[in-house]
């Protein structure tokens, strides 16, 4: 279903400034895209900070998750595993906020996507939009989840894409980025999107 835009900016900043609801939440009981959102209040000069009751902490550190990961012959919970995340970010992001991305594995993935390639400048507000959207994204976690299930074969790891290609000058924007599998991606290399979207309808006539 499509999203639908923002149509009472005062009824969400009351959700997020004094219901204290996060923006994914806001997102999903109104039906709009969590970028808007994010958009919004920093038009209005609120600052996004996101705030967890106990509960939620609990959920995330708990019995059930708590399981203890090893980081160069240490053992440290999965809650440390975030604050180590945020800590070794190039942006300005709270662990807070990363606490909201349940799966800690997939958000590490999208984080490894853009900081070991030299190809993506992104700035706090690029990186907290690029999170938002790609971890809800249907097409990325149909990838990821693919991935993952076969045993992350090589081919069928997510691979983040320009839809217009960088060396045609095309600035990173949300917009331009999109996850293929590093099979299609290679194959696509700097092909414009439209003239790869014909070609793979005719694939057969270039296997010769």
């Amino acid at each position: 279903m499509k999203k639908r835009l923002i149509t009472d900016e005062d009824e969400v900043i009351k959700l997020y400034t004094i219901d204290k609801i996060s923006i994914t939440n806001i997102a999903k009981k109104i039906n709009v895209n969590p970028i808007s959102i994010s958009k919004l209040l920093k038009s209005k000069n609120i600052k996004i900070k996101y705030i967890f009751t106990k509960e939620h902490i609990q959920n995330i550190s708990g019995p059930k998750n708590n399981k203890s990961i090893g980081q160069k012959g240490k053992k440290c919970t999965l809650i440390t595993n975030y604050k180590n995340m945020a800590n070794h970010l190039r942006y300005d992001i709270d662990y807070m906020w990363l606490l909201q991305f349940k799966n800690f594995d997939k958000l590490k993935f999208l984080n490894c996507t853009i900081s070991r390639s030299r190809d993506y400048n992104f700035d706090t507000e690029l990186y907290i939009n690029y999170i938002i959207k790609f971890y809800y994204d249907k097409k990325f976690n149909n990838i990821y989840n693919k991935w993952i299930k076969n045993d992350k074969n090589i081919w069928l790891k997510p691979s983040l894409d320009h839809i217009k290609p960088k060396t045609k000058n095309k600035l990173d924007t949300i917009d331009n980025l999109k996850f293929l599998t590093w099979f299609e991606n290679r194959c696509k290399s700097n092909i414009n999107i439209d003239d790869w979207n014909k070609m793979k309808k005719n694939i057969n006539f270039y296997f010769i």
